[in-house]
């Protein structure tokens, strides 16, 4: 639960910070960031203690808030579709910088819904999850900034390309 709260935090700031490199302002990727805030809150109440439907001994609940996650993460990263195509206007670089951050982010950013489910039906462990929850999230977020971030040419364009507009 600790890090769906970490991601409501952080994710609004590298979505924001992916669209001003693609050349997006920061209104327009609110949609994302909405999105992608449903999806942790959704995590959040997936592992809570309430009081769930069961069915055949699982807690059905569970299942359809972690698949509730999943789908809204899933729509709000379809969303992010079209960045690469409008950062290719600013420059090649940020192309490419944009796309490799959206494939990282759907690379470690989709383990966190499968743990839950494997954690909801007994296949992992509490404590084993929390331990992959931390290591995914924490190498995740690395890779996703190291990727958006890493070409200093691509922020210095998406910056002169505001100052233009």
């Amino acid at each position: 639960m600790l890090f769906s709260l970490a991601n409501l935090a952080l994710y609004p700031f590298i979505l924001t910070d992916l669209g001003s490199v693609s050349g997006f302002m920061k209104v327009q990727m609110v949609p994302s960031i909405v999105l992608t805030a449903m999806s942790s809150c959704f995590m959040m109440l997936s592992s809570t203690s309430l009081t769930w439907p069961i069915l055949s001994g699982h807690p059905v609940g569970a299942f359809l808030c972690t698949g509730a996650a999943l789908g809204c993460w899933l729509v709000g990263f379809n969303l992010l579709g079209n960045l690469p195509d409008n950062a290719r206007q600013i420059t090649f670089a940020n192309k490419i910088s944009s796309e490799n951050t959206i494939d990282a982010m759907m690379v470690f950013w989709s383990v966190a819904p499968v743990i839950q489910a494997f954690t909801i039906v007994d296949v992992v462990s509490v404590e084993h999850a929390c331990a992959l929850f931390a290591v995914t999230e924490v190498c995740g977020k690395f890779a996703v900034l190291r990727a958006l971030l890493r070409n200093g040419h691509a922020v210095g364009a998406a910056s002169q390309h505001f100052n233009d507009n």
